[in-house]
Order: structure tokens, then C-alpha cells, then sequence
């Protein structure tokens, strides 16, 4: 059973955090460790916001552990969002990682937000600077556990995933890659401003009624977010590559999930793939192939 701790508690294991160099990518790691659930207090924002933090029960503070942010859809929760992904239960896997789970700020209606891009989802101009927030939050686990910092990840469902290409676009020195479901990144590249790319997985269900597929007039589609990151990553976008179809979703039979890479050309780690779910809708009932491939793809990206 996982526990939820004081943070004082975890800052008796703690060591410095580095930088590990694996070599050159792709990269892979092997080792197994098992779960724990600490607390670490938000100090950047409006409030003290709390995110949970699960780490391997075996972490000592001697190995530095890649750390991956699970931001959440508008008006739910860092638990209720693992709920979807089930990241936490891969926290124990072969590749032991950190997991923060951070949380919105509720706005007039009560329902947590981030403030991400111009279409998602500070609808009541509370103008919460969630950047800082999640950049304290980063530099705060720096300074308790033994991160490696050059494998930080960033991902979220929707209002999430917006924060996510957000995150990108203002700390992009500092993110090995992100894992967008159903968001999109700004509509003008111009707001953008990162000048380096990134590791893009964007995964979308074509049939998404809220965060349209083919985008809307305030965000771009799926395709054209994951051609903008490509080519800032260096990417030939007329080059693309196609993988094997998964079954991600458990409602719909077979592999319903197509797979477009773009590889040529890009620099280490910024390549970029998009994950069509054809028939799916806005939140998927992923089966744990999902959180085992989304990892593994996310694993093999390091900032170089």
C-alpha cells in the first residue's frame, strides 16, 4: 500500500541531483524498484498548492531517477488523472521513475485549471502563472530527491496537454519530451518562442468532441501541433514514417491506433510522433499497454 509522507521525511534520502550520461540515443536502462507515495508542497503560486509524489520504494538517493509531471484535464486532479494513464502503476517497473501529480487552481466555478495557451483554460482571466509554479515545483524536487536532470517529462490530458506544449514552449533547455493527449500547442508558433525542440508524442482520438482532431480556430489540429514541434526539432516534415498499429483503447477492438514518426533529420531526442486513435472520443478507457508504451517511448528521450 502506498503512504502518503511529510516532505521532511524524504529529505533525509535526499542527494544531489545530476546529470547522467547514458551515451548516445537511444538509450536504455534496466533495474527494479517498487512504490511509495510522499507529498511535496507547491511554493510557487497563488497558494501552497500540494502534488503528490510517488516514488520507488527502494529509492536510497543514490541513483538519480527520471521524473515525469502528469498535469491534468480542466476541472479534475493529479490522482483522478492517474486514474486514466496509470503511470503509477509503472513507478515499480524496470525503469524506475518519479511521478508528480500537481494540481490546477480552482477557479469562480471551483473547477482547477491551468493557464496554458490561448485556447485552454483560463476562461475566467485569472491569469495564474502556472509556468512558475510547475518550474518551483521542479526545482524544489531538484532539491529534495536525486533527479536526472537530463530526463524530465512533461504530459497531461487536455487542459493538461495544453500545459504540457506550453511547458515546452518556456522551459524547453530543461524538458526531455512531452506526452499531449487531446491538447494542442499555441495556434500562433510566434507565442510559442521556444528556439529548441523538444520530444513530441501527441496522442488524439479522431473522433474527439471537445478537443477537435482537426483543430478549431483558436488551436491547431493534432497533425499541424506535431509538425510545428518537428520542425523546430529539426525534423524533415516531408519525411514520415509509419509504425505498427496498437491496441491502446479498450473499447474499441483491434489496434485502433495508428502511428506517424518523423525522424529524418531531427536532432537527438527531438524527434516527434503523433498517436491517432481512429473512433475514439476525448478520454479513452486505455488498456496498460497504454502507460507501457507511452513510457517506453518517452525513456528512449534525453536532453543531450
Amino acid at each position: 500500500m502506498r503512504r502518503l509522507l511529510p516532505l521532511c521525511a524524504a529529505v533525509l534520502v535526499a542527494c544531489p541531483s545530476e546529470e547522467v550520461d547514458d551515451g548516445p540515443c537511444p538509450f536504455e536502462e534496466e533495474g527494479a524498484v517498487h512504490a511509495e507515495q510522499t507529498a511535496v508542497p507547491g511554493v510557487i503560486g497563488p497558494d501552497e498548492r500540494l502534488a503528490d509524489v510517488v516514488v520507488p520504494f527502494s529509492y536510497d538517493g543514490r541513483t538519480a531517477l527520471p521524473v515525469v509531471f502528469l498535469l491534468h484535464g480542466f476541472g479534475a486532479s493529479g490522482t483522478m488523472q492517474d486514474f486514466l494513464f496509470k503511470f503509477g502503476d509503472h513507478v515499480d517497473g524496470a525503469q524506475g521513475f518519479i511521478l508528480v501529480l500537481p494540481n490546477g487552481t480552482p477557479n469562480a466555478e471551483g473547477r482547477p485549471h491551468w493557464n496554458a495557451t490561448d485556447a485552454c483554460c483560463d476562461f475566467h482571466g485569472d491569469d495564474v502563472d502556472d509556468v512558475a509554479y510547475l518550474t518551483g515545483l521542479l526545482d524544489e524536487l531538484i532539491e529534495t530527491f536525486r533527479v536526472d536532470t537530463s530526463r524530465v517529462y512533461f504530459t497531461g490530458h487536455s487542459n493538461g496537454g495544453y500545459m504540457s506544449y506550453r511547458m515546452a514552449c518556456e522551459i524547453p533547455d530543461r524538458i526531455a519530451a512531452i506526452l499531449p493527449l487531446a491538447g494542442a500547442t499555441w495556434l500562433n508558433d510566434a507565442d510559442c518562442g521556444a528556439t529548441e525542440g523538444v520530444g513530441v508524442l501527441h496522442v488524439h482520438g479522431d473522433q474527439d468532441p471537445d478537443v477537435l482532431y482537426e483543430g478549431d480556430f483558436d488551436y491547431p489540429g493534432a497533425f499541424d501541433s506535431v509538425v510545428t514541434w518537428a520542425e523546430r526539432g529539426g525534423c524533415d516534415v516531408s519525411a514520415t514514417s509509419e509504425g505498427e498499429p496498437l491496441d491502446l483503447v479498450n473499447t474499441i477492438d483491434g489496434a485502433e491506433t495508428k502511428v506517424l514518426n518523423f525522424t529524418e533529420g531531427c536532432g537527438c531526442g527531438t524527434d516527434a510522433t503523433l498517436w491517432t486513435m481512429e473512433g475514439e472520443g476525448h478520454v479513452p478507457a486505455f488498456t496498460d499497454a497504454f502507460a507501457e508504451h507511452a513510457l517506453a517511448w518517452l525513456f528512449e528521450r534525453r536532453i543531450h
